[in-house]
C-alpha cells in the first residue's frame, strides 16, 4: 500500500469517483506516481488506494492534512468521473424516460450539483493538469459549464486541461451494454470503467509533456 505523503521526487494524482480505477491503474502501476482514489461506495473499498468518503470534495489545505503535512506540493493530475446515469442515453435513463413521455420524467433536468462541485474542487486544488469524463449525453448539460469538449474517444467524452491524447491505431472506446437486466451491484462501475489504454495514454503524454517543459 502506498503511503499517504507527499515525496519530492514523486508525481500526484487524485482519482474522483474512482469506481473500479480504470482512469488510475497506468498512474498505480507506475511506482513514479502516487494515486489517491475517492468514492462513497463502500462495495468498492477493496479497490486498491481508494478512499471511501461522502465527502470527495476537498480543499487544496484538506487534502494535504489527508495525504501530509505538506501544503503547497501541486497535483499532478486530477481526474473525474461524475456518475453518468442522468446523462445517459441508454434505454432506462431519466433522459430517455422523459422523451419517451414516462410518468414522473416529463420535464426531467440532470442534476449539475456534483459537476459543479467538481469544478470547485478543480478551483481550489489547481492541478497541473485535469480531466472531467462523462458520456456523450453528457454535452449538452456540461458545455454550459466546461465548454466545448476537449476530446472525444469514442463514447468517452473529455473536458480539461491535458494535452492531446494519440490513441493507438484501431483503438475503439465504445461504452456496450451485454448486461441490460442483470442485477450485480456494481453493473454501472463496470459499464463506466475506463479502458487502461485511455489511462496509459494519458500517463505517457503528461510524462512526455513535463520532459518538455523542463526544457523550456
Amino acid at each position: 500500500m502506498k503511503e499517504a505523503y507527499f515525496v519530492n521526487d514523486h508525481k500526484y494524482m487524485i482519482d474522483l469517483f474512482s469506481g473500479l480505477g480504470g482512469a488510475s491503474e497506468a498512474f498505480v502501476n507506475d511506482n513514479e506516481w502516487m494515486v489517491h482514489r475517492f468514492d462513497n461506495n463502500p462495495l468498492l473499498e477493496e479497490i486498491e488506494y481508494t478512499q471511501i468518503t461522502d465527502n470527495m470534495f476537498l480543499d487544496a489545505e484538506e487534502l494535504c492534512v489527508f495525504l501530509g503535512n505538506a501544503y503547497g506540493k501541486q497535483i499532478d493530475l486530477l481526474w473525474a468521473s461524475p456518475p453518468c446515469t442522468e446523462f445517459s442515453h441508454g434505454f432506462n435513463s431519466p433522459v430517455s424516460k422523459m422523451r419517451r413521455g414516462e410518468e414522473g420524467f416529463e420535464n426531467f433536468i440532470p442534476s449539475l450539483g456534483l459537476v459543479k462541485q467538481t469544478i470547485t474542487t478543480i478551483q481550489n486544488i489547481k492541478p497541473k493538469y485535469w480531466v472531467i469524463e462523462n458520456v456523450i449525453g453528457s454535452i449538452k448539460w456540461l458545455t454550459p459549464l466546461l465548454g466545448e469538449p476537449t476530446q472525444i474517444i469514442g463514447s468517452q467524452v473529455l473536458w480539461g486541461n491535458f494535452p492531446y491524447l494519440h490513441m493507438p491505431p484501431g483503438f475503439e472506446a465504445l461504452k456496450k451494454d451485454n448486461d441490460v437486466w442483470s442485477s450485480d451491484p456494481l453493473r454501472a462501475n463496470k459499464k463506466a470503467y475506463i479502458p487502461y489504454e485511455i489511462s496509459m495514454t494519458l500517463k505517457i503524454t503528461i510524462v512526455e509533456q513535463r520532459q518538455l517543459t523542463e526544457w523550456i
